[in-house]
């Protein structure tokens, strides 16, 4: 890897400890789920579609 992406890199794992440590680790997982950061959107419920 060039000195850029490891930068990068370690930019990205500093910013997803810091959201997980402000939001907790429920909270990380189901904003970013909800943002389609993480694995497939969750199936909306009723609440939402309205």
């Amino acid at each position: 890897m060039t000195d850029v992406s490891n930068a990068a890199s370690l930019m990205g794992r500093k910013s997803v400890e810091a959201r997980k440590n402000k939001w907790g680790k429920k909270e990380f997982v189901r904003k970013m789920r909800a943002w389609g950061k993480l694995g497939g959107r969750p199936r909306k419920t009723a609440k939402e579609k309205q």
